[in-house]
C-alpha cells in the first residue's frame, strides 16, 4: 500500500491518486470529495500540480504507463476536469 497526494489550489484542495485507478479532488475544509477523475487503468502512483494554473498531472503503474494532464478549462464554473 503506498499514497500520494499534494496540495493544491492555494491550499484549498488535496489531489490524491488511489488504488483504484481514479484521481481524487478533496476539499480541505469539508473534508469531502470534491470530484474524482477517472481515466487511467491502473494504481495512480503519481500526482502533480502547476503552481498557479488548474493543471494536474497524473501517473499510473505496469498495466497504464500513462502520464495523464488534466486541465479545468472552465476555471471560474463548477465543471469537471478533463484529461
Amino acid at each position: 500500500m503506498f499514497s500520494t497526494f499534494i496540495v493544491t489550489g492555494k491550499d484549498k484542495y488535496i489531489a490524491s491518486g488511489s488504488e483504484d485507478n481514479n484521481l481524487y479532488i478533496w476539499d480541505i475544509q469539508s473534508r469531502q470529495v470534491v470530484q474524482k477523475l477517472r481515466g487511467h487503468t491502473d494504481v495512480v502512483l503519481t500526482v502533480a500540480a502547476h503552481p498557479f494554473n488548474n493543471i494536474l498531472a497524473s501517473g499510473a503503474l505496469e498495466r497504464d504507463k500513462t502520464v495523464k494532464i488534466w486541465v479545468d478549462e472552465n476555471e471560474h464554473s463548477d465543471d469537471e476536469m478533463e484529461a
